[in-house]
């Protein structure tokens, strides 16, 4: 993990990590907040969804550099199929 000014960029295994826990932690280290205060992930997008994108059994083929970009919590989140999680202020990305 490597923050710096409110922006943090992450890794994650897809194999064992829940992707959309690692963003609300994520999420919770820049805001400096408890997971707890944080609104739940699903009201601004769709949580399974994320999983099945970016979890599980590693591609059979080549990487497709599959990247998905949403606010949630006054952040913009970045989630890549490379591992890598990227929370930064909102008005950053």
């Amino acid at each position: 993990m490597q923050q710096t000014t409110n922006r943090l960029v992450t890794t994650y295994d897809p194999a064992m990590d829940s992707i959309p826990f690692e963003i609300v932690s994520a999420v919770a280290d820049v805001q400096n907040c408890a997971i707890e205060s944080l609104p739940p992930l699903y009201q601004c997008v769709d949580a399974d969804a994320l999983d099945c994108l970016f979890s599980g059994e590693p591609m059979a083929i080549e990487p497709t550099n599959l990247t998905t970009a949403f606010e949630y919590a006054g952040v913009t989140v970045v989630v890549s199929d490379r591992d890598r999680i990227v929370v930064s202020p909102a008005d950053d990305s």
